[in-house]
Parts: structure tokens; sequence; C-alpha cells
């Protein structure tokens, strides 16, 4: 057995005895620790000029690869592209997404950004590549949240904050998050899968429906409001108060930004309508 998987084990145990002397009755998942932060040093548990913001759904129910029983939580990075995101989470889960080349055991760092060490924790990369800005964590069985941080690098810059990710074994997942409303906004060949949560209709991050076109991307995604800006004939207006709901075309026709309970969600078709080879919309997402 190898020394990382005693390691695993012997968590487990813990675990498992924590557990046996604490639990009266099951209780569902509701996350206790923040959803959402920003990787500012203005902030008690930021480290950093606030490059970026990170929202975080609430752990819900969902099917692993081999049709056995996971959680998944999502993260929406809004700023710059990063080049790396790292989340930590228990030493006792298994993790099943992303894959094993992107985790590091508990007291090991990860060898590309440096994050880790701790022996309590393992290291998740949440990305392998620098062209994203929504990442998924899924991990076996029912766990409920933990204390955690995320970790973004982009060159040289390095910047952090505190989270909720997942570790903290459950018995019950909460229905309301196992089973999240969807609205689906259809824009030409794009449809968006947007979760709601049915208690409070709170919008979540969004995902592009199946018979999507692939080409579409997203330039916003359950990004807060104040984070949109208006041009008028491509000069900034200044500070702008837009409504909580609002509906606006952007690009050469072939955007849309939508905005659900003050969260805003900006996609293009990424065409190339006069065939010269470089998208219509804005680069990046489109490519």
């Amino acid at each position: 057995m190898s020394n990382q998987n005693q390691k695993k084990r012997v968590a487990r145990t813990l675990a498992a005895l924590v557990a046996l002397a604490g639990l009266g009755a099951s209780t569902p998942i509701h996350a206790e620790e923040p959803l959402v932060c920003t990787t500012s040093s203005a902030y008690p548990d930021g480290n950093g000029t606030g490059k970026w913001t990170i929202n975080a759904t609430e752990p819900f129910a969902t099917a692993c690869l081999d049709g056995g029983e996971c959680t998944r939580m999502d993260y929406a990075v809004a700023g710059v592209l990063p080049d790396h995101v790292v989340i930590q989470v228990s030493a006792d889960v298994d993790v099943e997404q992303p894959d094993e080349r992107f985790v590091t055991g508990s007291c090991d760092k990860d060898s590309t950004t440096g994050v880790g060490g701790d022996c309590h924790m393992q290291t998740v990369r949440l990305n392998s590549a620098s062209n994203n800005q929504t990442f998924t964590l899924v991990v076996r069985d029912k766990q409920s949240v933990i204390p955690s941080t995320v970790s973004i690098k982009k060159g040289k810059t390095f910047e952090a904050c505190r989270i909720a990710s997942l570790g903290a074994a459950a018995t019950t997942l909460d229905p309301f998050q196992s089973v999240p409303e969807l609205t689906t906004i259809a824009f030409k060949e794009c449809r968006v899968n947007i979760p709601r949560n049915p208690f409070d209709g709170t919008p979540g991050i969004a995902t592009f429906a199946p018979d999507s076109d692939p080409a579409c991307a997203f330039v916003a995604n359950a990004e807060p409001l104040e984070n949109l800006s208006l041009q008028v004939n491509g000069q900034a207006v200044g500070l702008t108060r837009f409504a909580t709901d609002f509906e606006a075309g952007s690009g050469e026709g072939s955007c849309s930004t939508q905005v659900i309970r003050g969260r805003v969600y900006s996609f293009c078709t990424c065409t190339d309508a006069n065939g010269d080879g470089v998208p219509d919309d804005p680069r990046p997402p489109c490519q």
C-alpha cells in the first residue's frame, strides 16, 4: 500500500469515529463557509489586489462516472483569464473531477503552482489550460462543505481568498441543492441553462445546453452587476445604475447579455459572418 493510500485510510477512520461520536440525526447540507470571495487584502479573508472574484455553488448531488453517488460544486472566476486555479479539499475524500493528474496528495505541494503542503488537505488544480473561467469539483459520496482557500495564478501574480470546498461527510444532501430549477435562455444557436435555487430563486453558474452550438462562449457567467459597464459610441458613460433584471444585445448582433437577480450572463455565438476568419464577437472568449 502506498504512503498516500495509508494516509487516506487513517484519515477516513478518524472521520468515521468523529461521525459516530457526533451524529445524532441527519442534517441537510447548507454551505456555511463563504460561497463568494474576492482576492483582495482589503477583506479579512483575502490576499491580493482584488483582480478576481470567485462565485461557488452550494454542493449538490451528481452521478459519478461509474454511476455511483458523488457531490459537486462549481466555481466561476470573474476577472482576467487565470493561468491556474487551485482549491483544497479534505485529505479523506476521493476526487473524481478533475482527474488524478491534477490532484496532489496531503502534505505535498502542487508542482505547477506550489500551493499545498497541508497534511490535512489535498490540493486540486481545477484547470488544465488557461482558457476557462468556470470550473467543476466532484468528489465521491455525500460530502458537505469545509473551509478552504482558492488560489489563482496569472503570470507572476498570485492571489487567494477563503471559500467553501468539499470534505466533511454528510448523511443527506439538501434537496433544494440536488434538484435545482433551470431557467433556459435561447439566443440564435446558443442555449444556456441557469440553475436557480427553488427556495429563493438565486441564480447560479450557467452551462450551455447539450443542443447548443459548441462555438457559443461566455463573456460573463454569474458575475455581479457592478462589473457591468455601459459605452455609447465607444465612450464610457461613467457610473451607471442598472436594473437587477434586464436584457440587452451586443457584439455584431450575435451576443446576448441578460441580468437575472443582479447576476450578469453574457454569451456570444462566435460566428464569422463575413468569412474573414475572425469571429465577429469579442476575443476572448471567441477564438
